[in-house]
């Protein structure tokens, strides 16, 4: 009987040793009142673009709840960030690039109705160094020192820019300087 109270006791221990796998979900959520911890649902919506992207799977939807200013962040995988009806967030950087892009060459990244503000010091509005395409909508890119946006693929890639409004940058609007061999296609743009 005793090995048995042992046995019980050495099963219950592993089993709160083994962390079931987390599952990262296809829609996440941020707003000014969020905080970035958990899962970024509706009801409890994440704080920053950046952690909402540690916890979408490839392919899924980040939506900006209201339009607090966000800081800036890098995009790793092929994902749609997008705004709900009525709503602006603005997007800052921090001395770089408001949105950098370092994704996979198969990724596919959509942009839709964010506004990426410089404030007159920061260097791009969006920094894209690799992924299949990148498609920018409904946003306004204004106010950044250098340009605002970046295109320089280190793999052949595709921009589409559609209904958008870059304005106030120092250097180009938009630079397409795809790096070395690589290409640089454009084309129409499908909607987000």
């Amino acid at each position: 009987m005793r090995s048995c109270g042992i046995a019980l006791v050495v099963t219950l221990l592993a089993s709160m040793l083994i962390t079931p796998a987390y599952a990262l979900r296809p829609g996440t959520f941020v707003a000014s009142t969020g905080q970035d911890t958990g899962a970024c649902s509706y009801l409890a919506p994440c704080r920053n673009f950046s952690y909402a992207i540690t916890q979408v799977q490839s392919g899924g939807v980040i939506t900006a709840l209201d339009g607090a200013g966000y800081g800036s962040f890098t995009i790793d995988r092929a994902v749609t960030i997008t705004a709900s009806p009525g709503v602006t967030p603005i997007i800052t950087g921090a001395g770089g690039a408001a949105i950098t892009v370092n994704a996979l060459s198969s990724d596919i990244i959509k942009l839709n109705g964010l506004t990426l503000d410089g404030v007159g010091t920061n260097a791009y509005g969006i920094a894209f160094a690799s992924g299949a395409e990148l498609h920018v909508v409904n946003c306004v890119i204004r106010n950044f020192a250098g340009n605002g946006i970046s295109f320089a693929p280190s793999v052949s890639s595709a921009l589409m820019v559609s209904n958008s409004y870059i304005t106030n940058n120092a250097l180009q609007g938009i630079l397409v300087a795809p790096q070395a061999a690589n290409l640089a296609l454009r084309g129409r743009p499908q909607p987000c």
